[in-house]
């Protein structure tokens, strides 16, 4: 039985994700995250079978039962979609220490508790998908935690990439920049932000389109669009510029 698995599988990327790839011959679905109810509104839609997993990724016990799940009935994945995740906006002195520890809870350490269990049940040809985000490639004020853990994300793929490209396991990295979904109201938490912060917004439809063309291709990473891929160059090569660039949206 070959199934995918999505985490943060009860709404926006996660959600989409799950849509897009019900057509795809996978046997079974494996959609994980805390929002039961959800999951199962979204898996009455789908042609494909679905399991619904409650699992908190920041708690290491849910993590280690569903890491004792795929060990037990050794499905073989075909497709891992890492996509939970969470931001908050703010400097370090006004976010909460906890909302500063989840962030790094669940954009890091779930994502480096979850994904060796699960290569030892994918084979030649499986792929894994990790959200990774724009502001991996710039050291971003007002967005320091967040960003810091998605340039982890970032190297964390390109290591892993090259570790199990023997086996014939293929691992994309998705970078978007702002996504037109309900992570933005969240991460605002309220704070006041310039809407030229979010210029260049695009729809999650657009990001896992892309997302699971570029798997087929077998590409390192997926961007929509010139502007981001712009804005990630210059992270790399002119920081200084880019980040004067970040700066000036915020005044």
């Amino acid at each position: 039985m070959s199934i995918a698995i999505v985490t943060g599988a009860s709404s926006g990327m996660g959600e989409e994700f799950c849509r897009r790839i019900d057509s795809r011959g996978y046997d079974c679905i494996w959609m994980v995250a805390r929002n039961t109810e959800r999951m199962d509104r979204i898996a009455e839609g789908l042609k494909t079978p679905c399991r619904v997993i409650e699992c908190d990724l920041t708690d290491r016990n849910s993590m280690d039962m569903l890491a004792d799940l795929v060990s037990s009935e050794e499905p073989e994945i075909g497709l891992l979609v890492c996509n939970a995740g969470v931001g908050y906006i703010g400097d370090i002195d006004v976010l909460s220490v906890e909302e500063q520890r989840r962030m790094v809870d669940l954009n890091v350490t779930s994502l480096v508790t979850m994904v060796p269990p699960m290569v030892d049940n994918m084979c030649r040809g499986s792929n894994i998908i990790v959200l990774c985000s724009l502001s991996a490639y710039l050291p971003m004020p007002h967005v320091a935690v967040y960003s810091s853990t998605k340039a982890f994300v970032r190297h964390y793929c390109d290591a892993i990439r090259v570790e199990l490209e023997p086996k014939g396991i293929h691992v994309l990295e998705v970078s978007p920049g702002w996504v037109d979904t309900g992570f933005i109201d969240n991460c605002k938490g309220g704070m006041k932000v310039p809407d030229k912060v979010f210029n260049g917004m695009v729809t999650r439809e657009d990001v896992v389109s892309k997302a699971l063309a570029d798997m087929d291709r077998g590409r390192r990473r997926s961007q929509v669009g010139f502007r981001t891929r712009a804005i990630s160059f210059l992270g790399n090569h002119f920081r200084g510029f880019a980040l004067r660039t970040w700066k000036g949206y915020w005044r």
